[in-house]
């Protein structure tokens, strides 16, 4: 049964205090902006709480790739592959138990053998067309025009963003990575807005921006309200996210999408 206070109004709101011709500055230079208490003290605190206490559980997808079970006639009852993705997708059901277990062993045995890899849970924007819950609330906001305006000041005027590609959440627990890749083909800026408290270095899921010889150019710790934004296309970005330790006693949650 749905917690009743998924659904509960929030109305974000950017800190007025945020220097934008500074974060412009920082990002022409750099091709990155890092801002710090992003949204309203109000707005987090609800996001922190649905996420890690009324979140249902069966909106979370384990993603994983290389994926194991394409084309396979034993697929699970609701595990799908994703084409965009080229990877596999399981809704976190009992009866996908043991699909997400191989896959997870699968992908951790392929990124020891030094190939692209990963494994994260993640939502796939499979809510009903008129859903309120806060996530759904939190991406049309990060969707809405005025918002997509703000990021194109923030840029520089140096991009010309006109629109979200894809915005979702992602939690990664125990055992979950994501090996240096670009993002290339998913739009112009790609963001990533924590909404983690206390998370330690130790813990792993360290974002770690990369040059083109894949030597570390900056690593950033999740931070609770902090927002990240990087430049993609044409290899401009290359990253990866540090897998999580197997003692972690919390999840690293973020908004994180594309804009194009």
């Amino acid at each position: 049964m749905i917690d009743p206070e998924v659904g509960k109004p929030i109305a974000p709101r950017l800190n007025p205090n945020i220097n934008v011709d500074e974060v412009a500055r920082q990002f022409v230079e750099t091709g990155r902006m890092e801002i710090d208490n992003f949204w309203d003290e109000a707005t987090v605190e609800s996001l922190h709480t649905f996420y890690n206490y009324q979140y249902p559980k069966e909106w979370w997808w384990s993603s994983s790739c290389p994926p194991i079970f394409h084309n396979n006639p034993e697929h699970g009852a609701d595990g799908r592959y994703d084409e965009y993705n080229q990877c596999d997708k399981f809704r976190n059901e009992d009866f996908n138990e043991g699909y997400i277990k191989s896959a997870y062993e699968y992908v951790h045995t392929k990124n020891a053998e030094g190939q692209f890899a990963y494994f994260f849970w993640r939502s796939f924007g499979d809510h009903v067309s008129d859903c309120v819950c806060q996530e759904c609330q939190a991406i049309a906001w990060l969707s809405h025009p005025e918002f997509i305006q703000w990021l194109n000041r923030a840029t520089g005027n140096t991009i010309g963003l006109t629109s979200p590609f894809t915005i979702f959440t992602s939690k990664y627990s125990k055992g979950c990575f994501l090996n240096t890749h670009s993002d290339d083909m998913n739009g112009k800026l790609a963001f990533v807005f924590h909404l983690t408290k206390d998370w330690r270095p130790d813990y792993g899921g360290l974002f770690m921006a990369m040059d083109d010889k894949k030597n570390v150019k900056r690593t950033i710790v999740p931070a609770f309200n902090k927002f990240v934004a990087f430049k993609i296309g044409d290899y401009a970005t290359p990253h990866m996210v540090t897998q999580v330790a197997d003692n972690v006693p919390k999840h690293r949650l973020a908004l994180t999408g594309w804009y194009q």
